[in-house]
């Protein structure tokens, strides 16, 4: 086995390791820490294609719709937002790159089973150089807009947790610098060199040193709760557009709104439907719970349904309700967002809150 496979099959096996703990292990954040999962088992795809090509010296592997060069990074792109707290709008548009190189997989793949003479075609038409750069491309810009993902994750986490020791993603923002400057270096030498098989395996090396510093890294992470609110960083913005006695006045509304109508039992209440309830703009609301009550909206909400839960649960007329009913009650449509709360306010999960209240 080639020096070049040998550090292929490392990084696939490490790969396909960390992928599955990510996947399988039960944490808090486990359906963040799937994105993480995905990104190792599409990158242990991509490997495990790159030995069976060297080893059968054959393309074929190399160009199966299964080999998809711009998925990887988008999983590693949701891991950063939803972890950052922030909404994307259209997360589809992010995988059509990846849907566009399978179709083109797929119809190579069709065509050189039917005529092994196509593969020589595609070689011909510069196909691979031509998704590798525009792969390239696509990388170096996802890697960019994490690293600004990045970036307000870490203005919030001071404002989120009273200690942010290994909660910070300082890791990604050093795998993307070095994924961008990888890339760059990987066009740029089989330019020069023209596939030099020495510079292939430097080129190599450089990408798997950081994958290993990854994967400890995000191990070190699996348990570690850092996810933040963006809800947050908005009213740090505007922190200065209101006086005091203004804020403790819209705060008020607020508290009183939440106590009277109970509005926080509608489980698809938001900001923007609550500050218009409420005739205040939405950055006065966000802003006053903050400057007065050291939260964030989407906090002082859940908050609010979890005092509600604790309430009902000592009612006769709830008494025979389950965990997850009770939830639905008290403005939860999804069970594990209602138990991802529960334990962030309390400390414990619902089910040992209701054992130590009887």
């Amino acid at each position: 086995m080639s020096l070049y496979t040998t550090l292929f099959s490392i990084g696939a096996v490490q790969s396909l390791i960390i992928g599955l703990i990510m996947l399988f292990y039960k944490s808090e954040k486990k359906h963040v820490n799937s994105y993480l999962g995905y990104f190792f088992i599409v990158l242990f795809i991509q490997l495990i294609s790159e030995i069976i090509s060297v080893i059968f010296k054959s393309q074929i592997f190399t160009l199966s719709p299964f080999y998809l060069t711009t998925l990887d990074i988008v999983f590693l792109y949701l891991y950063a937002t939803e972890t950052a707290g922030l909404k994307l709008k259209n997360k589809f548009l992010l995988f059509v790159p990846a849907l566009i190189e399978f179709f083109f997989h797929f119809v190579i793949t069709v065509l050189a089973i039917y005529d092994s003479n196509y593969l020589k075609i595609v070689n011909n038409s510069h196909y691979i150089l031509i998704r590798s750069v525009l792969a390239s491309t696509y990388i170096i810009f996802i890697c960019i807009f994490m690293i600004r993902v990045i970036n307000v994750h870490n203005k919030l986490l001071p404002y989120s947790y009273k200690n942010i020791k290994y909660k910070k993603l300082t890791w990604l923002t050093i795998f993307c610098v070095i994924c961008i400057v990888v890339n760059i270096f990987y066009h740029i030498s089989h330019l020069v060199f023209k596939n030099n098989y020495t510079i292939i395996v430097i080129d190599l090396s450089v990408f798997l040193i950081p994958l290993y510093y990854v994967t400890i890294v995000s191990l070190v992470q699996i348990n570690i709760y850092n996810l933040t609110d963006r809800d947050k960083l908005n009213a740090l913005n505007n922190k200065k557009l209101y006086s005091k006695d203004e804020l403790e006045a819209y705060f008020d509304i607020v508290e009183k709104y939440l106590l009277e109508e109970k509005i926080f039992l509608n489980p698809s209440l938001n900001l923007k439907t609550f500050a218009e309830r409420i005739s205040l703009p939405s950055r006065a609301v966000s802003n006053c719970i903050y400057q007065i009550n050291g939260t964030s909206f989407n906090y002082l909400i859940h908050t609010y349904r979890v005092d509600e839960f604790k309430k009902i649960i000592k009612e006769e007329n709830y008494k025979n309700y389950s965990i997850e009913a009770l939830s639905c009650e008290v403005g939860y449509n999804s069970r594990a967002s209602f138990y991802k709360n529960f334990k962030m306010i309390t400390g414990t999960s619902p089910s040992k809150f209701i054992s130590k209240s009887y």
